[in-house]
C-alpha cells in the first residue's frame, strides 16, 4: 500500500489521502489526528487496544470518526486494505455516504476468525469453502462467529469491486460466494533488482528463510528438516524479522545440525539485493495457501531457486523443475528433505543459473498504473449510475 501511495501521488491527475489506526496509547480512543507525510495527508485514529471480536472486526465508533473524514475529503473512491482493529463498519460508512469503494482481501480475515485458515495449533484447516460446522471446532463461540461473518460478508458485498492480489485469492473468494463480475486481479508488484546476478552455486549451498518463527510460515518444518540432514555441505541463513520491532523471535532456539545456521537482522530497501545475493535457494514452506508470496517473487527476480509449498499465490510464479521446486503442504518433512537433498546433490546445476520466467514478475510501477485504472473505472462507473438514477428521478 505504501508503494501504491508513493507512486499514485506522483501523478498529476491523482490525489491520495491515508486513513489508518494509531498505535495504542498514541491518541485518545476515536480521536483523529491529521498529519502530512511525504506530501500525503494522513489521518490517524486512536482505537481501543482490545483485540478480538467484536472490537477488532466491527467498531461503530471508529466508523463514525471515519465518516467525518469522508465528509471532509469527499473522495472519488476509497480503497480498503487490512482493516483489522479499525473494523469493517468503515466500509458501511462509505456506503452510507454514497462513496464508491473497493477492497483488497490480503488474507482470509473476512471469512475466517483466525485470519489465515489455521487452527489454534497453527495447522491449515484445509477449507476452500468456509463451513461453519468446521469452524465450530476452532472458535470460542459459534454464535459470535456467525454474527461476525454475517456482518463482514454484508460489508464486503457492498463493495463496488474486490481486488485480489492473485488468481488463487480471486478463486478463493469466488468459491465462497462472491460474484465473479464484482472481482478483478491487481497482482502485487515488487522491488526489482537493479543488477540481477546469476546464481553462484557454491560448494556449500546457501539456503535462505525470511518467514519468521511462526508455525504458519513453516519454521518448525524447516528446523526438523535441517536437523534430519546427514550432511554438512550447506548453510541456512534466517532473517530475524522481529528485530525490526524489538523482538527476537529466535531467542533460545537450539539447533542440532551438521551444517551451519546463521540468524541475521532484517534487510531494507538498500540491503535487499545483498541478502538475496548471499543465498542460492529461498525456502518458502508456508503452511497455508498465502494470497501472494512477496519473497518468492523477490528471489526469482534475482535468479534464486525457490522451494515452496504448492498452494496459494506464491506457487503461481513457479514451474516445478524450471525455476523452483513445489512440495505438498503438511507436516511430513520427507518431500521437503528430498527437495533440499536433490539440490545439494546437483549444486553444479545452479552455477550461473538464470530464471527463464522473470517476465512473470512485475514491479510496483506496473501495479500502480493498473490500480489507478481500476480505481478510476469504479469512480466513473458509480458516477454514471448516479447520473442515470437522478435522470430517472427527474422524469
Amino acid at each position: 500500500m505504501e508503494e501504491m501511495v508513493r507512486l499514485l501521488k506522483m501523478r498529476h491527475d491523482t490525489r491520495v489521502s491515508v486513513f489508518a489506526s494509531a498505535p495504542a496509547g498514541w491518541l485518545k480512543p476515536y480521536a483523529v489526528e491529521r498529519a502530512v507525510e511525504d506530501e500525503v495527508p494522513v489521518f490517524r485514529i486512536g482505537i481501543q487496544d482490545r483485540p478480538g471480536w467484536p472490537d477488532e472486526a466491527w467498531d461503530e465508533a471508529a466508523a463514525e470518526a471515519f465518516r467525518e473524514v469522508l465528509r471532509a475529503l469527499r473522495p472519488d473512491v476509497v480503497h480498503f486494505h487490512a482493516v483489522q482493529g479499525l473494523g469493517a463498519a468503515l466500509l458501511m460508512a462509505c456506503h452510507a455516504e454514497g462513496i464508491p469503494f473497493v477492497v483488497t482481501p490480503h488474507d482470509a480475515w473476512w471469512l475466517c476468525e483466525r485470519q489465515f485458515l489455521v487452527t489454534s495449533e497453527g495447522k491449515y484447516c484445509g477449507q476452500r469453502q468456509i463451513n461453519l460446522n468446521v469452524c465450530a471446532t476452532c472458535v470460542t463461540s459459534v454464535g459470535t462467529t456467525v454474527l461476525r461473518n454475517m456482518r463482514l460478508r454484508r460489508a464486503l458485498e457492498a463493495a463496488d469491486l474486490l481486488v485480489a492480489p492473485s488468481r488463487h485469492w480471486q478463486h478463493f473468494y469466488q468459491a465462497n460466494g462472491f460474484a465473479p463480475d464484482r472481482m478483478c486481479i491487481n497482482e502485487n508488484g515488487i522491488s526489482l533488482p537493479s543488477n540481477p546476478k546469476p546464481n553462484r552455486g557454491p560448494a556449500r549451498l546457501r539456503f535462505g528463510f525470511v518467514g519468521g518463527a511462526e508455525p504458519v510460515k513453516g519454521f518448525p518444518i524447516i528446523k526438523k528438516t535441517f536437523e534430519a540432514l546427514e550432511r554438512d555441505d550447506w548453510e541456512l541463513i534466517i532473517i530475524n524479522n522481529g528485530l525490526a520491532i524489538g523482538l527476537d523471535k529466535f531467542a533460545g532456539v537450539k539447533w542440532d545440525v551438521k551444517g551451519t545456521v546463521r540468524i541475521v537482522p532484517p534487510f531494507n530497501e538498500e540491503t535487499r539485493d545483498a541478502f538475496y545475493n548471499s543465498i542460492d535457494v529461498l525456502l518458502f514452506p508456508s503452511q497455508w495457501p498465502e494470497s501472494f508470496g512477496l519473497t518468492v517473487r523477490e528471489a526469482l527476480a534475482r535468479n534464486r531457486w525457490v522451494i515452496a509449498t504448492d498452494q496459494g499465490g506464491a506457487a503461481e510464479v513457479i514451474v516445478h523443475g524450471v525455476n523452483g521446486t513445489l512440495i505438498p503442504l503438511g507436516d511430513d518433512i520427507s518431500p521437503f528433505r528430498m527437495a533440499i537433498e536433490d539440490l545439494l546433490d546437483r549444486k553444479p546445476d545452479l552455477e550461473g543459473w538464470v530464471n527463464p520466467l522473470t517476465d512473470r514478475i512485475r514491479d510496483f510501477a506496473e501495479q500502480a498504473r493498473e490500480l489507478r485504472g481500476i480505481l478510476a473505472s469504479v469512480a466513473a462507473g458509480r458516477a454514471i449510475s448516479q447520473a442515470r438514477a437522478e435522470k430517472v428521478d427527474a422524469v
